[in-house]
């Protein structure tokens, strides 16, 4: 996504259904046929009047007209269950939609579900938009400090979200927990270099004094 948002695309339709991971290890995005150039931020994605009552299987992906563009209104444009808060406003976005796609998608990948519940497009978009995130699971153990990077992401103001993909990488790949841990090594291997540096001068200190107290028994021998 990065890349992507780096040659001026945005996706819209980030998902774990677009992604794959190459026998390299590294991921690839896929599907880029609702993207578009972020130098149109005035291209909305719609959703259609009616798409709000039914399940979300049905308004996932609807068959786009032939006689209309794409993106043109009363298309939905992504998928309802990973589309920003932008999308479904239908105001222009950006690349920080794709960002709230991405967490999304992070956010169910370590709690087991995603973190907007609704059966239906209407219920769905209206805990997007009052940001009416679920409590975590029973059972997942998402640290602290990465469930709060994701919330950031999920913002329903995009101002409010990382300023762009490098800046949310670079807060996932900033551990608090490992770099404690380094401290603490760091820590205990000052403390034992100053425990050894004691117990060394202590045994010179000893050794001084064993020299230094049966010279007065040598003086009859040697005189």
């Amino acid at each position: 996504l990065a890349a992507a948002h780096a040659a001026g695309l945005v996706h819209r339709d980030f998902k774990p259904d677009n992604v794959v991971v190459g026998d390299d290890g590294r991921a690839r995005v896929l599907d880029f046929g609702l993207a578009r150039s972020d130098a149109h931020p005035d291209e909305p994605g719609l959703t259609s009047e009616r798409s709000d009552v039914r399940p979300l299987e049905s308004v996932a992906r609807r068959s786009r007209p032939t006689d209309r563009p794409p993106t043109a209104a009363g298309s939905l444009i992504g998928t309802a269950a990973y589309m920003s808060p932008e999308q479904h406003l239908r105001i222009a976005v950006d690349a920080r939609s794709d960002q709230f796609s991405f967490c999304v998608a992070l956010y169910e990948a370590l709690h087991g579900e995603r973190p907007f519940a609704g059966k239906t497009h209407l219920e769905l978009r209206t805990s997007i938009l009052t940001s009416a995130i679920r409590d975590p699971p029973p059972g997942r153990k998402v640290p602290a400090w990465l469930r709060k990077v994701l919330l950031r992401g999920l913002r329903v103001t995009p101002d409010e979200r990382f300023p762009d993909m490098h800046a949310l990488l670079t807060a996932l790949a900033a551990n608090p927990g490992r770099a404690r841990q380094r401290w603490l090594a760091g820590l205990a291997l000052v403390a034992l270099a100053l425990s050894t540096g004691v117990v060394l001068a202590e045994r010179r200190n000893a050794e001084a004094e064993m020299c230094r107290g049966p010279d007065h028994l040598l003086a009859d021998v040697w005189d």
